[in-house]
Formats: structure tokens, C-alpha cells, sequence
């Protein structure tokens, strides 16, 4: 074996070479690899088992190392002996013409060839050098190579026979590897400049791949960055437009209180009831009000809608129970259009899975375009039925219809599609709010509609489970009735700082005898009153000057004297999380700006006892 194969080595076969050898025979098993065999079996028992193994991995070994041997290499060999040369050239070009050498005998000479810095384009893939040069050392070029130029250029170093001390001083300079003229080192001599090469090589894609990760890691902590102050600047954005419409609707409601409140008790006033004109005067400023507040109301809930901050509470409904309950809310404005209502027969009890409140939002809506935009003498039909894609709930009128122009903007927040030139009050809110809310509970609006003959809007929902189904009462108006008689005035104390509001307020419980109203228009104030006079409500303003009102309703919390006096919040803020807030700080009940008379009247009876 040791005669054969160098020979196999030379020659251009495609042969992998397994060598053979008796159990325990560790020479011949080192001959065999140094000749060139890709691997070995000892002849023992279980080499049935083990020749299908390692026969795959001497071929994969050969193929791999055939793989690189057809890689041109350029070598620059620095070497002083012209006959050393000679005999390495000749032997590449018969046994491994994929290295193509250069020749230069000393030190300068090949600095000359080589790049001056790291980044510089290199001539040679391999440097061969030579212990003995004329003048410098091969240490000193390498020294110069290394330490001077920084380069990393694979180095193999070719040092007498019994040199391995240089060869050692070599690696801790830099060199890739050696090699010692001894014996047939040529036959040795391909594979160490191969090996060195993709030794090298896979150092130098280690670290480019290490300084690809760390960019791209670098990259990722940026664009993190980036993406998370984008976040923080949306969500801030979304805080100051929730923050500024939460002031905003503050600031529309205060005056728009004395406006709605006012208008009730005008038409309370008996002077109005014989003077007609006056009434409707009276009405229409009501209207106005009502109008604007319905506006106020869809711009709050399009924004949380759109920013994410509208809260549904998903449940199986009832839809046959909601829809009597929604033609009970739109039966006076159907009756003043002269529109009849009416439900188709035989439905039965149809269970959707939605949230009870704002659903009957989307009812109520499109019942009332329903009614204001059709005829006198219209019909406005709810059907239900049942498919696969759950419970649907359609709105079908005899009104006037849509264009295909007009549908095409149906959905536009403000487009009211003309109709502001019929004298039909609307804000173009109502179906983009629908629709959204609708889509939010994972369902569907549709329409269909024909210019003159009317329009059909159906809702599409998933079904409920009928073990889940909830009782709800219908909400209807609470009538304005006197307060139940008690034997002594229930003592209520209104904390305000808006002069008009205190005066409607007066105004207010002036129509109820049974009611003894103190007021203050600032926290401290309040916490005095209540201590001394001892109210059995507190109508509490959360807006005060000077201390909040959530900071008097803790006052009054943490004293054992007063902990029990209920707290009612009336505020202008409207939106859901400041409403909870205050119900979670204590208050019982909370009346939102502007507040209906029968709203009032119902608190008072019910936590001033």
C-alpha cells in the first residue's frame, strides 16, 4: 500500500481510495493516509457494517477535495534556488495545474507584488515562502506582511529539512502553515497550499459573515428603533387627538347644556303653552341643540373607532327583541313623516353575536335615514332571516334611493350626498360610523338602492349560542314625573364653577319642592358644606378650579363622615374610559352635559334618600 499509493495519488483518476488493513496494524494505517487514501477499514468482525459507511465518506471526502482542486489558485513562490523552483513548477504542472505559480527570489521583490493595505485588490491567492532568501529572511517578509501590511494572505512556509523549530516560530508570526523539505514533500505540497487557501478563506467568510450579522443586527436595532418610535409618536399622536376631542366635546357640551336644558324648561313654562309660535320656537332651538350634539356624539365615536379605543362587549342578542325595541325608539319621528313601520311577520327568535348597545346604535340609525329620507305616506320594513353566513337584519324603504354617483360616496365621512339642501338634519356621520361598527363586530353592511325607489341596507352577523342569550329592558325615555314625597327636602349640594350651569341648575330642581339645592363653585368650598350641612347627594363636577373633582370625591371617600353621602359625576366629558374612571373612583351614577330633566329628576330619587 505504501508503494501504490502515491502512485493512485498522481494519477488523474476518479477514484476514492479506502485502504484495507489487519485489525490493530496502526502503521500501515498511517502509510495508507499520508500515500493519499481518503479513509481506511481494519479487517475485523463488523466490517460488513461499517464498508457502506465508510466507503460514503471516502467519496465524499474525494469529491470534495476534487471540488476544490479545480479551483485556479495563483501562487506567488519567493525562493532563492532556481532549481527548487523549477522542480515545483513541473511538479504543479503534472499533478496539480490548477496552481498557477510566480517566481521571485527575495523579500523586496515580492513586497513589490503584494498589496500595500487590506482593502487593496491582491495579484496572488497564496503566498509560498521560503525560510532562506538572499538578504531578508522568509520571517522577515512575513513579519512585513503580517505586522506591516496587515494583510491576511494565506502564507506557507517551506523550511529546510529539520527545521521544525522554524516552522513553529513561523506559526506564531502569522503563517498559515509549513511544510519541511523533506523526502517527496512535493506530493504533500498541493494539498497544504489548498488547505491553507480555504482555510483562510473560511476565516475571511466567518468574519465577513460575523460582520454581516452584527450589521444586519445593527440594521434590526435601528429599524426596531425606528418602527418603536413611530409607534410612540402614533400613539402619542392618538393621545393628543383623543385628548384634544375629549376637550374639545368638553367645550361643545358645557354651553350646549344651557342651551338643551334651557329649551326644556321652556317648554315647561305654562306662559308657552297658549302661544303657538313661541312653542315651536322654543322646539327648534331644541332641535338645534340636539343636532349638534348628535354631531359631537359620531365625531367621538368615528375617532375611537379609528384610533382604536372603542371597547365592545360581544355577546349573544336577542335580534328580534331589539329590532321591536328600535321601531319603539323611531315610532314618534315615523309618525311625524307619516311613515308607516312595520316588521315582517314569522321570524321567530333570530341570536346574533354582538354588542347589544352599539348595535341597536346601527338599528336606530338606519331606521331614522329610513324615515327622514323617504315620502309621506312611506313604509319602512325590518326583515330577519337566517343563511349561512349567520343572522341577517334588513332596512328596506320607499323612499327616494341613491344614484349610483351618490352610492358611490356613501361611505364618506361628511358627504351627506346632497341631502343638506332637503332640509333633512343628518351629519354624514351615521352609515360610516354603522358601517365600522358593524365590521368591528364581524359582520357586514350592505346596500342596494335604485334613484326613486327606494333602498335596502342589510346587516350581516354571526350567530349567537342560544344558551347565552341576555334579558335586556327596553330603553325607553324616563318621564318626567315629580319626585316621590318625603317627609323632610332631600338636601342635594351641586359643586359647579360655570355660573350658567349653576343657574340651570337652579332652575331645574326649582320645579321639584322637595328638593333643598345649596351650591359651590370650588372644591374647597364643597368639602366645607358637606361637613357641616351633611347633603344626601352630591351632584359633583369633575372640571373644578383649584382642586378636582376627583380629588374632593377622595376627600370625601376617605372620611369615615362623609364616606357614605353618594356622589353623582356630572360632567361634559363623554368618553367611555373618563366615565369609568369616575364610576371606579366611587361616584354612583354618572350624568353626562347636557343631561334631559328626566334624567336629573331620576338620579335625585334614586340616591338622595
Amino acid at each position: 500500500m505504501a508503494d501504490i499509493g502515491p502512485v493512485l495519488s498522481r494519477l488523474p483518476l476518479p477514484l476514492a481510495v479506502v485502504a484495507l488493513t489487519s485489525q490493530g496494524d496502526e502503521a500501515l494505517v498511517l502509510a495508507a493516509l499520508k500515500a493519499g487514501a481518503n479513509d481506511y477499514l481494519a479487517k475485523s468482525d463488523d466490517i460488513g457494517q461499517r464498508v457502506g459507511i465508510t466507503t460514503r465518506a471516502a467519496l465524499a471526502a474525494f469529491l470534495d477535495d476534487s471540488t476544490r482542486q479545480t479551483q485556479a489558485l495563483r501562487v506567488l513562490y519567493v525562493e532563492h534556488s532556481a532549481l527548487d523552483v523549477d522542480l515545483t513548477r513541473r511538479h504543479f504542472e503534472a499533478h496539480a495545474p490548477h496552481l498557477q505559480l510566480e517566481w521571485v527570489t527575495d523579500a523586496a521583490a515580492a513586497l513589490e507584488q503584494l498589496p500595500l493595505a487590506p482593502q487593496e485588490a491582491k495579484r496572488f491567492d497564496v503566498l509560498l515562502l521560503d525560510f532562506r532568501l538572499a538578504g531578508d529572511s522568509g520571517l522577515d517578509l512575513l513579519k512585513m506582511v503580517r505586522q506591516g501590511r496587515g494583510l491576511d494572505l494565506p502564507v506557507v512556509l517551506v523550511t529546510g529539512q529539520g527545521s521544525e523549530e522554524v516552522a513553529a516560530l513561523a506559526m506564531r508570526l502569522g503563517a498559515t502553515d509549513y511544510v519541511v523539505k523533506r523526502g517527496n514533500y512535493l506530493l504533500a505540497l498541493p494539498a497544504v497550499i489548498e488547505n491553507a487557501y480555504h482555510r483562510v478563506q473560511t476565516v475571511r467568510e466567518q468574519t465577513a459573515l460575523r460582520a454581516l450579522n452584527a450589521s444586519l443586527e445593527r440594521k434590526v436595532a435601528e429599524r426596531t428603533a425606528e418602527l418603536e418610535a413611530a409607534k410612540e409618536a402614533a400613539e402619542a399622536a392618538n393621545h393628543s387627538k383623543s385628548a384634544f376631542l375629549a376637550r374639545m366635546s368638553h367645550d361643545l357640551r358645557t354651553p350646549l347644556n344651557a342651551v338643551l336644558g334651557f329649551s326644556q324648561l321652556l317648554a315647561l313654562d305654562p306662559a308657552l303653552a297658549k302661544d303657538g309660535g313661541a312653542r315651536r320656537q322654543v322646539q327648534l332651538i331644541h332641535d338645534g341643540g340636539k343636532h349638534l350634539l348628535a354631531m359631537i356624539d359620531e365625531v367621538l365615536d368615528l375617532t375611537l373607532i379609528e384610533t382604536g379605543g372603542l371597547h365592545l362587549s360581544l355577546e349573544t342578542v336577542d335580534a328580534s327583541r331589539l329590532v321591536e325595541e328600535c321601531l319603539q325608539l323611531v315610532g314618534s319621528l315615523a309618525a311625524r313623516h307619516q311613515v308607516t313601520l312595520k316588521q315582517r311577520p314569522g321570524q321567530g327568535t333570530a341570536l346574533v353575536h354582538a354588542d347589544h348597545t352599539r348595535l341597536r346604535q346601527v338599528l336606530v340609525n338606519l331606521l331614522s335615514n329610513a324615515v327622514k329620507y323617504n315620502r309621506a305616506g312611506g313604509q319602512v320594513e325590518v326583515g330577519l332571516s337566517e343563511t349561512s353566513e349567520g343572522v341577517q337584519m334588513a332596512v328596506t324603504d320607499t323612499g327616494c334611493g341613491m344614484t349610483p354617483e351618490q352610492m358611490a360616496g356613501l361611505y364618506q365621512p361628511f358627504n351627506r350626498l346632497g341631502a343638506e339642501a332637503s332640509g333633512v338634519e343628518g351629519t354624514g356621520l351615521g352609515l360610516v360610523i354603522a358601517k365600522q361598527l358593524i365590521e368591528s363586530m364581524h359582520g357586514r353592511l350592505d346596500v342596494r338602492s335604485v334613484a326613486g325607489a327606494g333602498s335596502s341596507f342589510t346587516v350581516t352577523l354571526p350567530a349567537g349560542a342560544s344558551a347565552a342569550v341576555r334579558e335586556y329592558d327596553p330603553s325607553t325615555p324616563a318621564q318626567l314625573a315629580p319626585l316621590p314625597a318625603t317627609t323632610a327636602p332631600r338636601r342635594v349640594l351641586d359643586v359647579e364653577d360655570n355660573p350658567v350651569n349653576q343657574i340651570l341648575m337652579r332652575e331645574m330642581l326649582r320645579l321639584q319642592p322637595g328638593v333643598e339645592l345649596e351650591m359651590d363653585a370650588d372644591g374647597h368650598s364643597a368639602l366645607a358644606r358637606v361637613a357641616l350641612w351633611r347633603p344626601q347627594l352630591v351632584l359633583l363636577d369633575l372640571d373644578l378650579p383649584g382642586m378636582s373633582g376627583y380629588e374632593v370625591l377622595r376627600r370625601l371617600r376617605a372620611e369615615p363622615t362623609t364616606a357614605g353621602i353618594p356622589c353623582v359625576a356630572v360632567s361634559a366629558f363623554a368618553l367611555g374610559p373618563e366615565i369609568q374612571n369616575a364610576l371606579d373612583q366611587g361616584c354612583v351614577a354618572y350624568l353626562t352635559k347636557p343631561f334631559e330633566l328626566a334624567q336629573l329628576y331620576d338620579v335625585i330619587g334614586r340616591y338622595a334618600l
